[in-house]
């Protein structure tokens, strides 16, 4: 990709951010595609989410399962 496209996606994406519209009513006032500005919404938050260190991670809890028996008819 790009380095141009991809900062005028920032951008845009910031001006979104700045602004007091939906994203569906930005993108129609300034003619990008909804499902597009969507997609580089996405990317930009999860890149400015800091990774959790693995001792934050929540722990991953073992599930206990156990056969299912059928019951005799009544």
């Amino acid at each position: 990709m790009a380095a141009v496209d991809r900062e005028r996606w920032v951008k845009l994406v910031a001006d979104f951010e700045a602004s007091d519209l939906s994203q569906r009513e930005f993108s129609n006032q300034r003619g990008i595609s909804f499902s597009i500005l969507r997609y580089w919404i996405y990317q930009m938050r999860k890149e400015a989410r800091p990774l959790a260190p693995e001792e934050t991670a929540p722990k991953k809890r073992r599930l206990n399962l156990r056969p299912v028996r059928r019951c005799r008819p009544c």
